[in-house]
């Protein structure tokens, strides 16, 4: 037994037997999140809905609250298919139109709290305790970016009215998605250009209809936006019902009605430059580009370059261009390759975002080392007095100042930065279907590399959840963007996954022997054990099936059973699916987990029978599993 994995288990779980660190995956995901692993046939026969009787007392003193949102003491959760989704705090609650029940701790503390809902998107900004960075609220858990310069643009001269600071341990529950620019607003966004009354939901950049009359709730958080800045966003043509736009909290998607899109004419005179006709790509579909010769957008700046100190530049340059696959993967991707860069890309001497010129951006790159250097003390002190070999230039004192605040409140320079590179991508970013390579996985050292759709697929980051286990998180679902909207993939089936997750973890004693077989039938040993010790009554998993195949030059065992829970006696049983795929390393002996994510209650409304439209792509996973890659 690992010392480390029965202290984590104990802590986090509140069990004192512990059985193995695989016990720590399946706990961890157990009642959080749901999956399922379409490749293996789980039939009806081993769904053991008998045994889901619910306390009778519990039911008779405690109102049905599915659907509901319910309050706690301080704290508000939504309740949906027994489980409940806890909202951010009561504002909210209130952005998304709903009023909470109060009921007593007892009546929902078995039913696990499988996420948060944050404001409603476009309703309000959001920043952690402890750092400085803004970011706009978006769909599907995302969160974007925002500078000063864009948020004033689109929520409002008056946008710090807005701002809501949340724990800094929320910052977890979310994924940092592409920034909101000045050319680019938020998806779920509500907008209307001043002076109208139409009101438009944002999706991919689009304006979309909003048909119905808004309530008092939505209707007071609509961005009024000047025609010059409504004017950046295109009409798509297509509609979504008002009653829809506070529907789904958990998700923050609204369903769109395809329509016929606007005939746009265009002006007789360009706006900018037309684009250079990029040469013929290479071979590896690199394309180089000439950074001087690409049209400039929106600048405020024409001058030679270096340009004079003191000026901050503003605009783009480049068009935008799109990686071609020609692979024969069942699912192929066409992702954006370039999409304008900085014109600061123009100036040598200008590196750090928002720069004055050469002395800020030594001042900056001074002030962000002692920043995080004081960072490090245990009680810091904070100063950000000047201090370098240019003290006293006002540019090099404002750079330190300024990169100073970040060293010492992030921690590290991310995000500081211009990305100039002269290449639109670098080669092999992309494999032959469109599926984006990562790679550096820290102490996942044995896990080389992993692909994820590269229209869609949003890289969440490497975290440690134990002493010598690394999990890496993608987000197969980003933006609102669904695999099966791209343009290549509009007749494929429904990929139906909203997170994948590879874990790298280092077996010890007897571990080490061990079968991936094995493995999985202990990994769902311990999930039944678990459920059994903390659901019991309430949940129930169904016999696992356990299989071993080949995809590419890889070979996973796979597990896959059914979690069924009922908490209530009116209330529908949920049928949640749990898939996993367990590997050795082929050289490292290290054992990768793969865990799928289905987010759908996979029962037929009124039947013991799947929603076979919920079920995951079997040719997606297959595809998946066959490009990961580790030793």
């Amino acid at each position: 037994m690992n010392s480390w994995f029965a202290c984590t288990l104990a802590k986090l779980f509140d069990i004192k037997e512990s059985y193995n660190y695989y016990l720590f995956l399946i706990n961890k995901q157990t009642m959080k999140t749901q999956r399922f692993q379409a490749w293996m046939g789980i039939t009806l026969s081993a769904l053991a809905l008998s045994v889901l009787v619910p306390s009778t007392v519990a039911a008779a003193t405690c109102p049905d609250v599915s659907g509901k949102v319910v309050k706690v003491k301080t704290s508000y959760w939504l309740v949906k298919d027994g489980q409940r989704h806890e909202f951010v705090d009561s504002v909210a609650m209130q952005t998304w139109d709903r009023t909470a029940v109060t009921v007593k701790a007892d009546c929902v503390k078995d039913l696990p709290v499988v996420g948060v809902i944050n404001y409603r998107p476009g309703s309000r900004l959001v920043k952690f305790t402890g750092s400085p960075i803004l970011y706009a609220v978006g769909t599907n858990m995302n969160l974007h970016p925002i500078d000063k310069t864009a948020a004033k643009q689109w929520y409002g001269a008056g946008y710090q009215g807005s701002v809501r600071t949340l724990p800094k341990d929320k910052f977890s529950k979310f994924t940092v998605a592409e920034a909101v620019t000045v050319d680019r607003l938020n998806d779920g966004a509500l907008v209307k250009q001043v002076g109208k009354t139409q009101v438009y939901y944002v999706k991919g950049g689009q304006l979309v209809k909003v048909e119905g009359k808004l309530r008092s709730a939505v209707s007071g958080k609509v961005l009024a936006l000047p025609a010059k800045v409504f004017a950046k966003l295109a009409l798509s043509g297509n509609t979504v019902k008002s009653a829809d736009l506070t529907a789904d909290p958990i998700t923050a998607t609204v369903p769109v009605t395809e329509g016929v899109a606007p005939v746009v004419t265009p002006p007789t005179t360009p706006l900018v430059t037309p684009p250079v006709t990029p040469p013929v790509s290479n071979p590896d579909n690199t394309v180089e580009t000439d950074l001087s010769k690409l049209p400039k957008i929106g600048v405020n700046y024409s001058g030679p370059f270096p340009a004079p100190e003191g000026l901050v530049l503003e605009g783009t340059i480049g068009a935008t261009k799109y990686f071609e696959p020609t692979g024969t993967g069942e699912y192929r991707f066409r992702p954006k390759i370039d999409g304008g860069r900085s014109i600061n890309c123009l100036d040598s001497t200008r590196t750090v975002y928002k720069s004055k010129g050469k002395n800020y951006d030594a001042g900056f790159k001074a002030g962000i080392n002692y920043g995080i250097k004081d960072g490090d003390v245990f009680f810091p002190k904070y100063n950000d007095t000047p201090r370098g070999g240019n003290v006293g230039n006002q540019y090099f004192d404002q750079g330190f100042r300024v990169g100073y605040k970040h060293g010492y409140e992030v921690g590290n320079d991310y995000g500081t930065t211009y990305d100039c590179r002269t290449t639109a991508y670098k080669p092999g970013d992309y494999d032959a279907d469109g599926w984006r390579k990562t790679t550096g996985f820290e102490k996942a050292k044995n896990l080389t590399a992993v692909y994820f759709p590269g229209e869609v697929g949003g890289y969440a980051g490497v975290g440690k959840t134990s002493a010598d286990a690394y999990a890496w998180t993608l987000n197969t679902e980003t933006e609102g963007l669904r695999v099966q909207d791209t343009k290549l993939n509009k007749d494929k089936p429904v990929v139906n996954l909203s997170r994948v997750e590879v874990m790298e973890s280092v077996p010890e004693g007897a571990e080490t022997s061990m079968t991936m077989e094995e493995v999985a039938k202990m990994s769902y040993d311990a999930a039944l054990k678990y459920t059994n010790t903390k659901y019991n009554r309430i949940c129930t998993l169904t016999e696992p099936t356990i299989e071993t195949k080949t995809y590419g030059s890889n070979t996973f065992t796979l597990l896959t059973f059914v979690q069924i829970c009922k908490p209530e006696a009116k209330q529908e049983a949920t049928w949640k699916l749990q898939a996993y795929a367990f590997a050795k390393g082929k050289t490292s002996g290290n054992v990768f987990t793969t865990t799928f994510v289905d987010p759908f209650n996979l029962k037929k409304a009124g039947a013991d029978e799947f929603d076979m439209s919920k079920l995951p792509s079997n040719d997606f996973i297959a595809q998946f599993l066959t490009k990961l890659q580790f030793n």
